[in-house]
């Protein structure tokens, strides 16, 4: 074993429950926290909410976005999809992706609508368990909303707090699609 692959594991071990911190999820925040979740998002190549996510999907594989569906209610004029992470050994919830200004009548998104690539050339950066850490879950939450977002008011590469702001008062339903 490599010294490397050694603090890994070691950090893994010495730090297996530092996870759970659901409650700082996008969805469980000012914005969204009093919107009954309502809308049914589902990954169809992957199952049920809680389901493993398939390698192609994750860091381990081809980092690719994977499909998500969802219902639309109606009146939404626009969707916002954020993919956190609150199971890393860092003391806060990781973003892996942020997708706002999507349309209202839009109820899919697939890795070739995902735009965005980073440094790394990967559409959404789902990093993997150190070892020995147990699996992470990731969250994937849409949130619907009343009005759209004008992304020139956010300005490029907008924080999630300023996303969080922009919707206050907007946001009108949401849904998680947990994957592992």
């Amino acid at each position: 074993m490599g010294a490397l692959n050694w603090i890994e594991y070691t950090l893994g071990r010495l730090l297996y429950n530092v996870r759970g911190r659901d409650s700082a999820l996008f969805t469980n925040g000012p914005a969204c926290k009093d919107i009954a979740p309502t809308i049914r998002l589902l990954a169809p190549e992957c199952g049920a909410t809680g389901s493993q996510m398939l390698k192609y999907d994750t860091g381990l594989g081809g980092d690719v976005f994977p499909e998500l569906e969802w219902t639309a209610p109606e009146g939404v004029k626009g969707f916002v999809l954020v993919v956190q992470n609150p199971d890393i050994l860092l003391p806060f919830v990781a973003t892996h992706g942020l997708f706002y200004a999507r349309p209202g009548p839009v109820t899919s998104i697939k890795a070739a609508d995902v735009q965005y690539k980073n440094e790394q050339g990967s559409q959404h950066e789902l990093i993997r368990p150190f070892l020995l850490h147990g699996p992470y879950c990731y969250f994937f939450q849409i949130v619907a909303l009343s009005e759209p977002l004008d992304p020139r008011t956010l300005g490029k590469r907008p924080s999630l707090s300023a996303i969080s702001k922009a919707i206050n008062g907007k946001a009108s339903d949401r849904a998680s699609w947990i994957g592992t």
